[in-house]
């Protein structure tokens, strides 16, 4: 029995012992038996496929060699004496990594007992197995699994003492044994200087609903790979049993105290909780946070942004205020509160700027519906609604329901007007319906006057349409204001055309924020004459301008129209742009195709002042070629590629303006293609908010560049420290920051702000960063 190669010419002997009968063993090999080089290492052995792989774990006695040895064997029969060998088709080193080397290794089977002199040594544990599993979710009780919430899942990899640290780092690899989870950050490397090493993967139950506990187990593997044949040693493999947590075992004494009290009182209207007027309410939440309750004050926030409760939608505004109570609601947080809870994961929604916050947000909402909070689960309900989910939507609404909010009897009404997870039935749906209305919800009674009148569930019935759609538009919903506008416009739905009429409710529209009802006058402004009324091109252009401020994708690109051809507006390619580029990132696809915009692309930007050569289209993720720039010719394909694109020297945009202010903001849109200076002027202590879309080519070679950048070509950027043709921004007097995609930062200085695209030569790049850019105080 001889091994020669990794430096080595010695006779070997092999000891292996199965365990539990699985093909696996655990042994010695000990190098030069019974002479002063006497070697002994641990080993671990086990077959796969009919291949044995043997693996040294450890140094256990004798001459310290360099490295240890892995080897795979094939099974053979000596010719001659007709004994099994194992001869190796391989052999590694292992020394950090498995590195691969030529050698032999000969193994005669052999029925020799170990000498006792050895048998102290397989005391020593050389094994590496996995466990002190451990599970913890933010704001639940640790060793569970909790429905539709990320968890991490620690694994400890128990190290014996006779494993050589300083050698073996075995990879890990965690996969579900069924189909309750999806696993991330599964794979990776363990470093093994302690005597216990763990790794964390993150796991979360996919979201089937359960009403009980259960179980579900995951595989570990620990190996050890050969980087170039990827060759895989394993140390462990096993499994491991994890609890899972029903997360929807209501604390109801918990609940009673959150919602019953007086503020909730005064915003239970919202979730058909008390069926108070809306403006009383309003009226009492303003009091009790006038009165120092940072709780209304987070719900006044709450509101504003999403323009509930007679509150004018305002989205800055809103998140302001509720910004305001960060710190108070972290703290109530902490205290387990889960009305705090739930307006914390609101404010999470609408300004996480990772995944991480994102998870921590709906960590938030599940732990806040957890305890029975009635908001928390009405949108968990409608959450899981929208996702398909319609068995949790189902259950989590009719435990709202019973729990005293009607407002849950929407998604009830919806699924089954829809057929949506139950079985379509028109007359179950329109029951739900009016008993959430029943509560005063505007939507739910604005939502009765659409099935009245558009006869998809029931044959139409114009009375019922009408009134419930004008006790709605009394309650404040914008879209039963519409609904009667165009009604009195039209002369449908059975009234006599009222031109007046319908301009009194589209302007009660536009008073309550809705963008369609701005847009709406706008049309009308604009098209007077045909309606009997006076043109006025000046209104017209003032409410398609607030409808598109105010978020209307139709009054987005017309706008982008409207500045483009000089229509009601000066042209102007930058404002062009930016309201192209706002429209393309509220509905890509819609935009390509709406109406407004030409299907041809390249005709749209043709004649534009700038006429850009080259533009991004983010639903296809490519820059597109719009033809020959204005400041170039023909170019000659005799010089090659390099020199072509050198030839072809797009026009640089370098300019940002004020495209308008909105509640303490100022908003500007701009386009560069390479250094703008003294860009924008900030105050000392104003927040800076940046958005950079588009991709652009960096000379001939470099393709499709984000505002990200790239790594490499640093002797070719402004600044080396930052991606290559990333947006960069500098406030005077300071060094260069990376903004990228997205940036936002508060400067603790006023001044100008330098924008620019991180590279020193532009004369061979092509496209464009459409910029918006908000500041703030």
């Amino acid at each position: 029995m001889k091994v020669s190669g990794l430096s080595l010419n010695s006779k070997v002997h092999v000891y292996l012992q199965e365990k539990e009968s699985n093909g696996k063993y655990y042994g010695l090999i000990v190098y030069n038996l019974g002479k002063k080089s006497e070697t002994v290492k641990a080993l671990m052995a086990y077959q796969e496929n009919g291949i044995y792989k043997l693996l040294e774990t450890g140094h256990l006695d004798g001459i310290t060699q360099r490295g240890l040895v892995a080897a795979i064997l094939k099974s053979d029969i000596n010719s001659k004496t007709g004994l099994e060998m194992l001869n190796s088709s391989q052999l590694y080193q292992v020394n950090k990594t498995l590195q691969y080397d030529t050698g032999l290794l000969s193994l005669e089977k052999s029925n020799e007992i170990l000498p006792s002199k050895y048998k102290a040594f397989l005391t020593k544990n050389a094994h590496i197995t996995a466990e002190a599993i451990k599970v913890a979710t933010p704001f639940y009780e640790e060793g569970n699994l909790y429905q539709g919430v990320w968890s991490l899942v620690r694994i400890g990899a128990k190290v014996g003492e006779g494993i050589d640290k300083s050698l073996v780092i075995p990879k890990f690899k965690v996969s579900s044994l069924d189909d309750f989870l999806t696993l991330e950050k599964n794979t990776g490397l363990i470093n093994l200087p302690k005597e216990e090493s763990n790794v964390s993967i993150q796991v979360i139950s996919k979201s089937s609903y359960y009403t009980k506990p259960l179980s579900t187990k995951i595989k570990i593997r620990f190996t050890i790979e050969e980087p170039r044949s990827g060759e895989a040693f394993e140390l462990y493999l096993g499994e491991q049993e994890i609890s899972m947590a029903p997360i929807f075992s209501f604390q109801a004494d918990e609940a009673a105290i959150y919602n019953n009290n007086d503020r909730l009182s005064a915003i239970g209207f919202e979730y058909g909780m008390h069926q108070q007027d809306y403006e009383y309410g309003k009226q009492k939440l303003e009091q009790f946070a006038s009165e120092g309750d940072a709780m209304a004050k987070a719900w006044m926030g709450y509101f504003t942004y999403h323009g509930l409760g007679n509150y004018l939608p305002d989205k800055s505004k809103g998140k302001r205020i509720l910004n305001e109570c960060k710190r108070f609601l972290e703290t109530e947080v902490l205290n387990k509160n889960p009305e705090a809870q739930y307006l914390l994961y609101s404010l999470q929604k609408v300004s996480a700027l990772t995944l991480t916050e994102r998870r921590a947000g709906i960590i938030l909402l599940h732990r806040s519906a957890y305890s029975g909070f009635l908001p928390a689960m009405y949108e968990i309900g409608l959450n899981a609604f929208q996702e398909e989910n319609y068995e949790v939507a189902k259950l989590v609404s009719e435990k709202a329901i019973a729990m005293g909010s009607m407002k849950s009897a929407m998604i009830l009404g919806k699924m089954y007007l829809e057929g949506k997870g139950v079985v379509r039935d028109s007359e179950v749906g329109l029951t739900w319906y009016k008993k959430a209305a029943a509560t005063g919800n505007a939507t739910a009674l604005s939502v009765l006057a659409t099935v009245y009148s558009d006869g998809k569930n029931l044959p139409p019935n114009i009375t019922e349409a009408l009134k419930y759609a004008e006790e709605a538009a009394e309650k404040g919903s914008t879209n039963s204001m519409l609904f009667l506008g165009d009604a009195y416009l039209s002369g449908k739905q059975g009234v006599a055309k009222d031109i007046k009429k319908a301009v009194e409710y589209f302007n009660n529209a536009a008073a309550s924020g809705s963008a369609e009802g701005m847009l709406s006058l706008g049309m009308i402004h604009q098209n007077g004459n045909e309606l009997g009324l006076v043109t006025d091109h000046s209104s017209a252009f003032y409410w398609i301008n607030q409808a598109g401020i105010h978020g209307s994708f139709p009054a987005m690109v017309a706008l982008a129209t409207i500045y483009h051809e000089g229509e009601l507006a000066e042209k102007n390619a930058i404002k062009s742009r930016f309201w192209r580029a706002e429209a393309e990132a509220l509905r890509p696809k819609q935009a390509s195709n709406n109406q407004y915009i030409s299907n041809d692309f390249v005709n749209f930007w043709k004649h534009a002042d700038f006429s850009p050569t080259y533009y991004y289209l983010p639903y296809e993720d490519r820059v597109i070629d719009t033809g020959p720039d204005l400041m170039g010719g023909l170019i000659s394909g005799f010089f090659g590629s390099y020199m072509e694109s050198r030839s072809q020297v797009q026009q640089q945009i370098n300019r940002i303006e004020l495209i308008y202010e909105k509640d303490g903001e100022k908003v500007y849109g701009g386009t560069i293609s390479s250094l703008l200076r003294e860009g924008i002027r900030i105050r000392a202590g104003q927040e800076v908010e940046a958005i950079a879309r588009g991709r652009i080519k960096l000379g001939f070679m470099l393709d499709n560049i984000s505002a990200n950048g790239i790594g490499g070509y640093q002797t070719y950027s402004i600044s080396q420290k930052l991606p290559h043709g990333s947006f960069i921004v500098k406030l005077n007097g300071s060094g260069w920051k990376g903004w990228g995609t997205y940036g936002i930062h508060r400067f603790d200085k006023g001044g100008t702000l330098d924008l620019a695209i991180n590279d020193r030569d532009y004369s061979n790049n092509a496209g464009y960063f459409d910029l918006k850019i908000v500041v703030r105080d």
